[in-house]
């Protein structure tokens, strides 16, 4: 078969009568509509023309998703990724129709180059090219880039090649590259005291630096080749010339500087760091820091005998505590040695280390006891600093609740890299962390995919490492890189927050209270904070331990139910929150009042004053970063009052237009229990009614974004306008023909991975 080379974009321009024969002799392949040329995670390194017919690019992530990321016409080519780095399929490429193809094997080409050195620049370029597209585009960064601005990119990329053993990051450093492994293995790890914790391993096609890049901070961890590897860089002088280029890079990295994971916990060691400060000093001794919720347990010795119990409230010079029921009576004026755990707050574990904490009970009711501790100078200063570490980790669960979930039967499932899917149960939850059960293989350092469910539906899909393992529980740390992701999570976390019933912080009942019912016409009392931080301190230190003091002239008498309204300054102006108590007493002006069981509404308005907290720290966090942009010479537009409300009323308008095609549709096109295929709605959006496992579901096809496979059930998950939906496997039949090919194909992908 002639073919003239100047129809094969590799070729193009070449005028060499020797290749225009070699090509002649190349075998053309064909292969019908809807069939597979090679599959992803094969071994071949062939490179394919298209000389008629196209070609569609996918791949298969890691949660089982198939994404499009190309379709190829005649003259252009594919499978160069494999021939170039010898590693295998990272996409697969299937027919979209009837496709003749002209294969081009290894030797072949390698001879070919030895000719003409022109074809291995081309090759190369295109390499370059394809993989920051199909790698650029998974990223949070650069995913609003076309195709052409990121070959722009690809220009300024420069090759190095590493040894066994060489460093290429450096946790602590200040450079700002942008790494793309293009062939071999590169570790990732991090310090964590004397040791070093191996993250991960990244591989071909990974991507090391974009947060760098992102925060303008030192990098977080380090990465070193562990085999002879190839990358590509992107120098970070040249990432100024991309924002100039790309401005609205600009509000990507706002939006992920604000959002990710460890701003987040940064904003939070902020907001503790302003509460509690290095030393806490405004604790009140008669309520102390209650520490209930951090499930402290502890072992106590006194009058020769041991037993267990569990710290409830801590002071400089009081501890409560109540001992388990199998523990043996404790007598008021014993000597008492105290010793606590320190898996829940690893900063205790220094403190504690020192040996136990000695005092004498000084009251005794039921099973809770108090004991005043006793010892001066350093004794004194170990004390403080243990009280300092608890009322941090207090103000850092109160900023980010730690909800208990275990009786809500959540279950954590994730698929190890060896492919194995494993389903654990779910103990506890916040907005940056839980724990979770020890059992499958996943260990220390390691970053997965987790999709968290509560009765067979799944209620998020979210990225997490492994901290540690131990005492039969793996602790986790969430990982998301946008406000949508950390949205969704704070959402389920939310809900089954509203599952558990508020029942973290019940205050201790002090004294007793009267037995006839609240007046209306109860005195009201007033106290101003003027700052929020100000007032979530006396909130942590007494408040939520059931005690406020309150400035008053009149002395009111013991037992008076009263109304405390409090005024919280803030630059959006006062936040007011009401409380209800009754007076304990009244010294020097003061009134000492115990307050009723706080709300549930009322707890969420202050998880809302800590999340405002950690805002304005993530808002600082930019402005920071926007500064230093300013500085390196990237000019940054700021919008004006104006600019917004044109914005806005531009949205308005767009969103009624769209508001009254849809209902104009509706009305003229009704919803039908079988997909249409007039030309009217045209074949790529079509209605479908489909028997869902929880009830019929009806959707267009243009809304289905995903479609999965169930493992070990009869049935496919569709994921369609922010939705989830089981259907059995049998209701794919109505599905459009182009979406049925998409999981045709990925059973193929699953039967040769999983034979």
């Amino acid at each position: 078969m002639s073919i003239e080379p100047k129809i094969i974009s590799l070729f193009e321009g070449i005028e060499d009568p020797a290749l225009q024969q070699a090509i002649g002799q190349l075998p053309v392949r064909k292969f019908p509509k809807a069939m597979v040329i090679f599959q992803q995670r094969e071994r071949s390194d062939e490179v394919y023309a298209i000389l008629s017919g196209s070609v569609e690019i996918v791949r298969q992530e890691g949660d089982g998703e198939l994404q499009r990321l190309a379709v190829l016409q005649p003259g252009q080519i594919f499978g160069e990724f494999s021939y170039l780095t010898g590693a295998p399929r990272t996409t697969a490429a299937a027919a979209l129709e009837e496709v003749a193809v002209l294969e081009l094997t290894a030797r072949w080409l390698a001879d070919a180059e030895k000719r003409n050195p022109a074809i291995r620049d081309r090759l190369t370029q295109l390499y370059r090219s394809r993989v920051l597209t199909n790698v650029l585009h998974g990223t949070q960064l650069f995913a609003t880039l076309q195709p052409q601005e990121i070959e722009q990119i690809a220009t300024k990329l420069l090759f190095r090649e590493l040894k066994d053993g060489e460093e290429i990051l450096r946790e602590g450093s200040t450079d700002l590259d942008l790494i793309v492994i293009k062939r071999g293995r590169i570790a990732v790890t991090k310090k964590k005291g004397t040791d070093i914790l191996r993250l991960g391993e990244l591989t071909t096609g990974d991507i090391l630096g974009e947060m760098a890049i992102v925060t303008g901070q030192p990098r977080s961890a380090s990465a070193r080749a562990v085999e002879p590897t190839e990358v590509m860089v992107l120098p970070g002088a040249d990432f100024r010339d991309l924002l100039q280029s790309f401005p609205r890079l600009l509000r990507v990295i706002e939006d992920l500087v604000r959002s990710r994971a460890e701003q987040t916990r940064q904003a939070v060691e902020a907001v503790v760091q302003e509460i509690v400060g290095d030393a806490w000093t405004d604790v009140d001794d008669a309520a102390g820091i209650q520490v209930q919720s951090l499930k402290l347990a502890a072992t106590f010795a006194a009058d020769g005998a041991g037993a267990d119990a569990q710290l409830l409230t801590v002071s400089r010079h009081h501890w409560t505590l109540e001992r388990a029921e199998s523990a043996p009576p404790l007598v008021k004026g014993s000597e008492v040695q105290l010793a606590i755990t320190t898996h829940r707050v690893k900063e205790l574990a220094p403190l504690l280390s020192q040996g136990p904490i000695g005092g004498t009970i000084s009251s005794v009711e039921d099973r809770k006891f108090t004991v005043t501790l006793a010892g001066a100078g350093e004794s004194q200063a170990r004390i403080a600093n243990i009280v300092t570490a608890l009322a941090r980790a207090r103000v850092r669960l109160f900023v980010y609740p730690e909800y208990d979930v275990e009786k809500l039967a959540v279950i954590a499932r994730f698929r190890t890299k060896s492919g194995i899917d494993e389903q654990i149960p779910v103990f506890t939850l916040s907005q940056t962390s839980g724990r979770v059960g020890a059992g499958g293989e996943w260990k220390p350092g390691e970053l997965l995919s987790i999709t968290l469910r509560q009765d067979g539906k799944d209620l998020l899909t979210t990225k997490a490492v492994c901290l540690v393992i131990e005492a039969g529980r793996r602790e986790i740390q969430f990982e998301y890189e946008t406000g949508d992701e950390r949205a969704a999570l704070e959402r389920t976390i939310r809900e089954l927050s509203r599952q558990t019933g508020y029942g973290r912080l019940a205050a201790p009942s002090a004294a007793a209270k009267p037995a006839f019912k609240p007046d209306r016409d109860a005195p009201i009392l007033t106290k101003h904070f003027r700052t929020s931080s100000e007032f979530l301190k006396t909130y942590v230190g007494s408040m939520e331990a059931g005690l406020i003091r309150v400035e008053s002239k009149d002395k009111l008498p013991r037992g008076t139910y009263v109304r405390i309204h409090v005024a919280i300054a803030s630059e959006k102006g006062l936040r007011r929150l009401s409380f209800t108590g009754y007076v304990r007493q009244w010294e020097n002006g003061v009134n000492e009042i115990e307050l009723d069981d706080t709300a549930g509404p009322i707890r969420e308005k202050i998880e809302q004053l800590c999340k405002r907290l950690v805002d304005e720290q993530a808002e600082a966090s930019w402005k920071t970063r926007k500064q230093q942009l300013t500085e390196s010479g990237i000019a940054i537009s700021e919008v004006s009052a104006l600019q917004k409300w044109a914005r806005l009323a531009a949205a308005v308008l767009v969103l009624g237009g769209l508001l009254w095609w849809g209902m104009s549709g509706k009305r003229e096109e009704p919803l039908s229990s079988q997909p249409k295929t007039d030309r009217a709605e045209g074949p790529k959006d079509v209605v479908l009614t489909l028997a869902g496992t929880n009830g019929p579901v009806t959707l267009r096809s243009s809304e289905i974004r995903s479609i999965k496979i169930v493992p070990g059930q009869d049935s496919v998950s569709i994921q369609a306008s922010g939705k989830t939906f089981d259907v059995p496997a049998a209701e794919t039949a109505k599905l459009t023909p182009f979406q049925q090919k998409q999981l045709q194909r990925y059973r193929a992908f699953e039967r040769k991975s999983n034979p």
